[in-house]
């Protein structure tokens, strides 16, 4: 008694990473936040310049910080659904890049869009490339139990062997702060 969240799909996430081998240089966030023509500005027109300040307190500390002002250290683009809720998101941060699509349209679709944004922000670092240390996809599915509550099992629709599991599932899901692994996956319970 399971159904997707979405009738054809139980998708609520997709997001794409970019690791790079170093911290990307502030001036390059800078510069791509200032450029119009990102390609996303259709579906994530909305920037957010996201600042963070360290400041020390507590006892023994008698000098004031010089200054609460710091440079952005990230540069965040967002797009909303009708109802307000987040649909699209493009973070460049100094310790990686990501692309948080919560309207899936599809692999078909997700995918070469997600490519080309991230091959536009890669090229703009032309002196040495983009070296990167890692690269993430990760899906969030949202599964909707229409029983009672007594009879929902999750560890039944996850179990090995499931039609609903993928046979070599790298899935990770948490269950009520303590890990269940089952061939290779976790399980998350709500």
């Amino acid at each position: 008694m399971y159904r997707p969240l979405h009738g054809t799909h139980a998708i609520r996430e997709a997001a794409f990473v970019i690791f790079p081998a170093e911290q990307i240089n502030p001036a390059l966030i800078t510069s791509i936040g200032s450029d119009l023509r990102v390609p996303w500005r259709d579906l994530a027109p909305k920037r957010n310049d996201i600042q963070q300040f360290q400041f020390r307190m507590g006892p023994g500390i008698s000098e004031a910080p010089t200054s609460l002002q710091a440079p952005t250290d990230v540069i965040e683009y967002v797009g909303l659904k009708s109802d307000g809720q987040l649909a699209w998101r493009v973070a460049l941060n100094p310790g990686f890049i990501a692309i948080n699509c919560l309207e899936y349209p599809g692999w078909e679709r997700l995918r070469p869009m997600a490519a080309d944004w991230l091959s536009w922000i890669m090229s703009r670092e032309s002196v040495n490339g983009f070296p990167s240390s890692g690269a993430a996809l990760q899906y969030i599915n949202a599964l909707i139990w229409d029983g009672p509550v007594e009879k929902c099992r999750p560890a039944e629709l996850l179990r090995p062997g499931s039609a609903d599991v993928p046979r070599r599932s790298t899935s990770f899901f948490l269950c009520r702060n303590r890990t269940v692994r089952q061939n290779t996956s976790l399980v998350r319970c709500w």
